[in-house]
């Protein structure tokens, strides 16, 4: 008989995440994010940054993600994607692209994504896709998106390890 354990080498925890935010800024725990928070509203809408983590089969590679999105901005009314780009975060190679779309309730909303692969300790276990988004109205961008990069900027991610 084997025993089996999670975490473990092969089924490994999720990486710990953490992000800096103001102080006017709260969290909001979510069944789809792993932190999300949320800036005060303006204009009927809340500026906010969100990290999901999830397992991916084995190969992941960011262009997964950034297709992904690409595939998403055809979907969604008006959507477009922004080129991808590499950014160097606190030790970490992230790559990125921005997605534009018209809702039908807030109006035209712009999303920031990154996305790193967090390899698996061991041969067999899967990897970890970390992806942190940011989300602001357009008509605000000028306004929102520096604190939004400011607020993403801030992203450490610390792959779990077997003690």
């Amino acid at each position: 008989m084997t025993t089996l354990a999670f975490p473990s080498d092969l089924f490994p925890a999720k990486p710990q995440v953490s992000l800096a935010v103001p102080s006017d800024w709260r969290p909001v725990a979510t069944v789809t994010t792993d932190i999300a928070a949320i800036a005060p509203e303006v204009d009927g809408f809340r500026p906010n940054v969100i990290v999901v983590v999830n397992r991916r089969p084995s190969g992941m590679v960011v262009g997964v993600a950034l297709d992904e999105i690409a595939a998403e901005s055809q979907l969604r009314p008006q959507g477009s994607v922004s080129e991808p780009f590499e950014v160097d975060l606190n030790g970490r190679a992230w790559s990125g692209c921005d997605l534009e779309w018209e809702d039908p309730r807030a109006g035209r909303l712009v999303q920031l994504h990154l996305f790193t692969v967090i390899d698996a300790p061991v041969d067999g276990a899967l990897p970890f896709l970390v992806q942190v988004t940011g989300s602001c109205l357009s008509a605000r961008e000028a306004q929102d998106i520096p604190k939004l990069r400011e607020v993403m900027s801030s992203v450490v991610v610390t792959p779990w390890t077997a003690s």
